[in-house]
């Protein structure tokens, strides 16, 4: 009972304070151990907090990542809180660069970003003028949302890998994934759901989502062409009987 105990601590969430360029200190749920090079920045949908990625976070973290999902300004209880307006979503690429530097400040070396809705855009922007920056995964992504553009940037991206994630009935979402998918440069999948709906509401209504999210930032996907993503040193992972293809995925009816 007592190595249980221990076990479940040292994978629960941990509450930090992450303090941006501009001075506000935002809150943030941190999972993983210390131990380790590698880390991700999760980035929630807009009306949404840090918390909706928990589950995935929770497999990262066990299979070896450190994650930072913090709660964006004027959501969660990051200040501003329920007050958002139109000429603060931009400046929440700060956010995102203060997230990244924070896992930087822990030892983290190789950081991956995965968003979703206004977080996907958030992203690939912050990506786009960070090289180091390795790989990204962009739920339910917007040619441009709340001003805040991606197509203008993923080409910057360049070579680096990136997974795109949409659902046929969140129309314009799949119209920008396809268009961001024909531009990105690099190792890059699409994968269209149906009836999936927007953003981490996707992770829930398609079973198979949540693996294939985990197994990219991972760096175990295999593409049809049988190279695996990210080529660097593979962490252990608790996902069991992943089958990836690489191709995009139209057909799943839920």
């Amino acid at each position: 009972m007592l190595t249980l105990l221990l076990a479940t601590a040292a994978f629960a969430a941990q509450d930090v304070t992450v303090e941006t360029s501009d001075g506000l200190q935002l809150h943030a749920l941190v999972h993983g151990e210390q131990n380790t090079s590698r880390g991700v920045v999760l980035v929630h949908m807009e009306d949404r907090k840090g918390s909706d990625w928990s589950f995935v976070a929770e497999r990262l973290g066990r299979s070896g990542m450190r994650t930072i999902a913090p709660d964006l300004r004027g959501h969660g209880t990051s200040p501003g809180a329920d007050q958002v307006n139109p000429d603060d979503f931009l400046p929440m690429m700060e956010d995102v660069r203060a997230s990244v530097a924070w896992l930087r400040a822990q030892g983290i070396e190789d950081v991956s970003c995965a968003g979703a809705g206004i977080g996907a855009n958030l992203c690939i922007r912050v990506a786009s003028e960070d090289p180091q920056i390795s790989n990204l995964v962009l739920l339910s992504p917007g040619l441009k949302v709340k001003g805040v553009g991606a197509l203008d940037v993923v080409e910057a991206y360049g070579g680096r890998p990136i997974l795109l994630v949409a659902s046929s009935d969140d129309r314009y979402s799949a119209i920008s994934a396809e268009k961001l998918e024909a531009r990105a440069k690099g190792q890059k999948q699409l994968e269209m759901l149906a009836k999936a709906g927007h953003g981490t509401k996707m992770l829930t209504r398609d079973p198979a989502l949540e693996g294939i999210v985990i197994e990219w930032l991972l760096g175990q996907y295999t593409l049809a062409s049988g190279e695996a993503i990210a080529p660097k040193d593979q962490l252990q992972s608790d996902v069991n009987g992943i089958q990836t293809t690489g191709r995009t995925l139209d057909s799943r009816e839920k």
